[in-house]
């Protein structure tokens, strides 16, 4: 059973919780703290967090506190608490398991837990911490490397299914140049206009005025695709 909170404490209860997630050996309450609180904390702040994350996650069927502590202090989440990002994993790991039709089905489903960065709409001040923390660079490579492969699977007979899954992985990583070049491919197909009209988008997304700024394997790409399209500026 869980517990009421305070609607004004939510904020930092739910980035408490998806904190201590993110590591799953543990987190000592100290480090927790100077993670949600950077610019510094006493000890007696943490310490009421801590207890009022533990009250608001409630216990499991068991009696037992879904927020536990190890036999060094290090805080913890109980095995009842699964979250979008165990799921997404899960998913992924099964389908490296599976015959093509059944893994596009796994990887499908896996990419519509994704709504974007981590720490997507996250409040101004908040989440610093994820830049360095594993999970967060994990799951940028994760979610890349399952659109790309959608690409491999379903790119000749499903290319709309397989451009869903490229603007899912740009959501994550907006500038990844192995899923761009995927796009682009899948732009020249449907002519000439369409694989402009890609360009002008990723220089722009870039703020650069050449493909080659960006990467010259994706100005390769283009030039081996339409000779011309990937050296200066696009006509206007």
């Amino acid at each position: 059973t869980a517990g009421a909170v305070d609607e004004a404490r939510r904020s930092i209860l739910t980035e408490a919780a998806i904190c201590v997630a993110l590591h799953p050996e543990g987190i000592r309450p100290s480090v927790l703290g100077a993670m949600l609180w950077p610019l510094g904390a006493t000890a007696d702040v943490v310490g009421a967090t801590v207890e009022r994350l533990r009250s608001w996650l409630g216990e499991d069927s068991q009696g037992v506190p879904y927020l536990r502590e190890d036999t060094e202090g290090r805080l913890l989440l109980g095995p009842g608490v699964v979250m979008d990002w165990d799921v997404l994993r899960s998913l992924l790991a099964a389908s490296r398991r599976c015959p093509p039709q059944q893994e596009v089905e796994l990887l499908t489903e896996a990419l519509r837990l994704v709504r974007g960065p981590m720490a997507l709409d996250a409040p101004e001040g908040h989440y610093s911490w994820l830049a360095r923390v594993r999970a967060a660079r994990q799951f940028e490579t994760l979610v890349v490397d399952a659109a790309h492969r959608m690409v491999e699977l379903i790119g000749d007979t499903d290319p709309d299914g397989a451009a869903a899954a490229i603007t899912t992985g740009l959501q994550v990583v907006d500038l990844d140049q192995g899923l761009w070049r995927d796009r682009l491919r899948l732009a020249s197909r449907r002519g000439v206009g369409e694989l402009e009209r890609e360009i002008r988008i990723l220089l722009e997304s870039a703020g650069a005025d050449d493909l080659h700024q960006i990467d010259p394997a994706t100005a390769a790409l283009v030039e081996d695709l339409s000779p011309g399209l990937s050296v200066g500026r696009l006509p206007a």
